[in-house]
């Protein structure tokens, strides 16, 4: 015990280089390429892609672009998750399972590598639930998990070790500037956090890095998109810049 204590006491007081966590909601186009191109610039810089080829991530068949398109994101050092979503711990687990083996049968061998389970909740009574999918997930070869309950959870989701990433905000810029969270997640060796904002009325990249760094975020992506329904549908025209801010 003494030494988990030693090394979170060096987690909580060492900067460490900021890494990236972008919701590529897009079909593969110039974007996926534009994102490449960025990642040969800046080969230091940790990104790690959400992809989503149909609705809610339930498929059942492969699109060849989007097995080309990964290989090309793998190619250039750049780690590919799958997005799967939960309905808030409603979704029968066994709808959840069904699309966890489909990414892992149908896209693994191109370099999927881990599951973006969207729309977790945050009580405590439904950890158990995140814990069988954590554990189904990982059973299938799929071993980068990020849990998005999008607000600061129950700490137990991070104690618990289950995900290697929980998005612990994800919200309108202005959100966080009026109404910001009256507490905030602590992130643990196994466990980091991220952060995620849209909505950006203009460029706020030096602010909220800070701002990530100040509440122990890991993994971040800042965007002005998103005042159109979707803050994910393209890249963000400050991504480039946010990229080469995120090392020390």
């Amino acid at each position: 015990q003494w030494l988990t204590d030693i090394m979170q006491d060096n987690l909580d007081n060492k900067k460490e280089d900021l890494k990236i966590l972008i919701p590529l909601y897009i079909y593969p186009d110039e974007s996926w390429q534009n994102l490449i191109e960025i990642q040969k610039r800046h080969p230091n810089v940790e990104i790690t892609a959400i992809i989503n080829p149909s609705k809610h991530g339930h498929f059942r068949e492969k699109d060849s672009n989007y097995a080309k398109g990964i290989q090309n994101l793998i190619s250039a050092n750049i780690k590919v998750i799958g997005y799967v979503y939960t309905k808030y711990a409603k979704r029968e687990t066994q709808e959840i399972i069904d699309d966890i083996e489909a990414w892992s049968q149908i896209y693994k061998d191109d370099g999927v590598s881990g599951i973006f389970f969207d729309e977790t909740t945050n009580s405590s009574s439904d950890l158990e639930y995140y814990q069988n999918l954590s554990e189904e997930t990982k059973a299938k070869g799929l071993n980068f998990i990020v849990l998005n309950p999008g607000i600061t959870t129950d700490q137990r989701y991070i104690n618990s070790a289950i995900a290697d990433v929980v998005v612990s905000y994800e919200n309108p810029h202005e959100k966080l500037l009026n109404n910001p969270p009256s507490s905030y997640n602590t992130p643990t060796i196994k466990t980091e956090l991220s952060l995620l904002i849209y909505k950006m009325k203009e460029n706020n990249i030096d602010d909220l890095i800070a701002f990530a760094r100040e509440h122990k975020f890991s993994y971040i992506y800042l965007t002005e998109d998103g005042f159109d329904g979707n803050p994910w549908d393209s890249i963000s025209i400050y991504f480039e810049e946010q990229v080469s801010k995120v090392m020390v």
